[in-house]
């Protein structure tokens, strides 16, 4: 067995884990789908988190600063220990996941409890819920370097060695039936997304500390669905180079549908063209734009009494002059929220 090229005890603070590709093309999904090497499995919204196991040893790690934070989560640690098929050298790629009320995602809970001191960050659990684990790789097993192994193999081994009956540790959700059923999941469920894999694709990891440019292994891809809506665009700031006297962002809003008041809805810079830039510079305001985002925040309160909803992710498409700006409403779940946020 070859000698793995950095540490595990503590891990290697050069370690930089894979991420998948940020997205797909159609074509290239339907031909991996014809030939039946798709595989799809459900993304999660949480934070990464290399896990190791040596001997009964557990070790939880964040991504880039490689920063030690098993002493937050005892209960992983314990239910990791009891697992008799990881009792090797390994090394997991995971997600670690908090749930809001509706039990979806909350990325923030998440990552107050990452940036907590260690009872901080009990304390918290013990009244929001315990976090989860979600592994979705497997880059070292049994002390041997896996990463040449095809994504179906390691993914297999994934659901053997990984509990699926467990409470807190478990594999990652792999979705049967093809790509369009799973992206109807997605939306009724309101999922964060999938990550799509090449049967037959390898991963890797790199060695340099470089976070801003993890490996993104070919095989390995995001999709997620975006949703599209109208804003009233409030405003806007100037950018820098060469946007530096003319629009940089807009800044976004729409009103709550039952009071009326102007609720932020955060900027969009990304896909506005040099000659919409010049228009927009030029326009009167409001007017109305229509975006494409991957998902609405949760209303959070930026001062005392304003609210803020922020969009995930948003790309401007278009200005629309046929539509009033106090046309552009925040839909009926949002505007309830930010109600009982107000009422609290």
């Amino acid at each position: 067995m070859a000698k793995l090229p950095f540490a595990l005890n503590p891990l290697d603070t050069t370690f930089v884990p894979p991420k998948p590709i940020n997205s797909i093309k159609d074509d290239v999904v339907r031909k991996l789908e014809r030939a039946g090497r798709l595989i799809i499995t459900r993304k999660y919204d949480g934070n990464y988190v290399s896990v190791v196991v040596m001997g009964g040893r557990v070790r939880i790690y964040t991504r880039g600063t490689v920063e030690d934070i098993t002493a937050k989560f005892p209960h992983l640690v314990e239910e990791l220990r009891g697992n008799q098929s990881l009792r090797g050298v390994t090394l997991l790629c995971a997600e670690l996941l908090m749930f809001d009320y509706e039990g979806h995602d909350d990325l923030h809970a998440v990552g107050r409890l990452v940036k907590s001191q260690a009872e901080v960050a009990q304390h918290l659990q013990l009244e929001q819920g315990l976090a989860r684990l979600r592994v979705f790789n497997a880059l070292v097993f049994g002390g041997e370097d896996i990463t040449s192994r095809t994504n179906r193999e390691r993914l297999e081994l994934v659901q053997r060695t990984v509990a699926p009956g467990a409470n807190y540790v478990l594999p990652v959700e792999v979705l049967p039936g093809t790509l369009a059923e799973a992206e109807r999941e997605v939306v009724r469920n309101k999922w964060e997304g999938l990550v799509l894999y090449d049967a037959l694709g390898t991963t890797k990891y790199h060695l340099d500390g470089n976070e801003d440019r993890p490996p993104r292994p070919t095989g390995s891809w995001k999709r997620k669905p975006f949703s599209e809506d109208d804003f009233i665009v409030t405003g806007w700031e100037k950018g820098s180079g060469k946007n530096a006297d003319r629009v940089g962002k807009l800044f976004l809003a729409q009103r709550h549908p039952l009071t009326g008041v102007l609720v932020p809805c955060g900027e969009v810079g990304t896909g506005v063209s040099d000659k919409e830039r010049g228009a927009l510079t030029k326009a009167e305001y409001p007017l109305v734009a229509q975006i494409k985002f991957e998902k609405r925040q949760k209303p959070r309160m930026v001062s005392k009494g304003k609210i803020h909803c922020a969009l995930r992710s948003p790309v401007f498409l278009r200005t629309r002059d046929d539509k009033s700006p106090d046309a552009c409403l925040l839909p009926n779940d949002i505007a309830s929220a930010v109600t009982s946020f107000k009422k609290a």
